[in-house]
């Protein structure tokens, strides 16, 4: 904490120990709607009668600790969710979730444990059948947007990427560029999905638990692996997408970490505010 860069700012580190101290250690719903472990629902004007500072204050702070990462920020017309990025290293440990979670995590195991020895050799059959489809390098080069049907701003779409994962707190590493192979897998899925499906699985990838290593293995999904063509419709489908578990204690009924799962971002998941 002596080094945080912003720890001279006798305004930013009150605000800061304030939400951490609000955000939730377990999961919790309110009104229909879930807040995750290390987020919670406020608002400026909450904030600013809790700390005794002015909106104005309260609100440049937010963006400063936004803009560093710290925390994410979503707001509705009447309410703003906190998200505490990486919250867990400011924890002594993992709160216990309980025993579903437990079952849960046994049965993902499984799962993973029967696809991990196939999933090498499914990689490769995938790209060799791309490859038949013209899906290779020799498309380095080429303009994207040649066929009507992938006709879309090649750079607009990175950038959301990019921003998606920024404002999730995702961990899903960024992207620089696209050329060759990566450039033919976006053009075969929006030929095959359309445009608007390519930013939704961006959005639902950007905000699944599971895709950003909340995973038995710490496996964390990528750009190029979201756009694989047996990986595609099961993040659209929602098979990654943060939810209950099923009567099986597995989520989704899709729980693998080399395979595809869903997560959405139609709207704001909430929870009730404080621990």
């Amino acid at each position: 904490m002596l080094e945080w860069e912003w720890y001279h700012d006798t305004k930013m580190v009150r605000v800061f120990l304030h939400l951490l101290l609000k955000a939730n250690y377990k999961s919790k719903r309110w009104e229909g709607i879930e807040i995750k472990r290390g987020q919670f629902v406020t608002s400026l004007a909450n904030l600013s009668a809790e700390l005794g500072l002015s909106v104005k204050s309260i609100r440049t702070c937010l963006t400063k600790l936004q803009t560093t990462g710290e925390i994410g920020k979503q707001t509705a017309s009447k309410f703003t969710i906190i998200t505490i990025c990486n919250y867990d290293k400011y924890q002594g440990s993992q709160c216990d979730e309980g025993q579903a979670n437990g079952k849960q995590t046994a049965s993902e195991g499984q799962a993973r444990g029967k696809q991990g020895a196939s999933k090498g050799q499914q990689l490769k059959n995938i790209r060799k059948k791309e490859d038949k489809n013209n899906i290779t390098p020799s498309n380095e080069g080429e303009s994207v947007g040649t066929d009507p049907e992938a006709d879309f701003d090649l750079n607009s779409l990175l950038d959301f990427f990019n921003k998606s994962l920024v404002e999730a707190c995702s961990v899903i590493p960024k992207v620089k560029g696209a050329t060759g192979k990566r450039v033919g897998y976006i053009k075969a899925r929006i030929r095959e999905y359309g445009i608007q499906s390519a930013y939704e699985v961006i959005s639902k990838a950007s905000m699944s638990d599971f895709l950003n290593g909340k995973n038995q293995r710490g496996w964390v999904a990528s750009f190029d692996w979201l756009f694989l063509p047996t990986n595609f419709p099961k993040v659209l489908e929602g098979n990654y997408d943060n939810r209950t578990n099923n009567y099986n204690g597995q989520p989704n009924n899709q729980p693998s970490a080399g395979s595809n799962s869903t997560n959405t971002v139609t709207g704001f998941k909430v929870i009730k505010a404080g621990g």
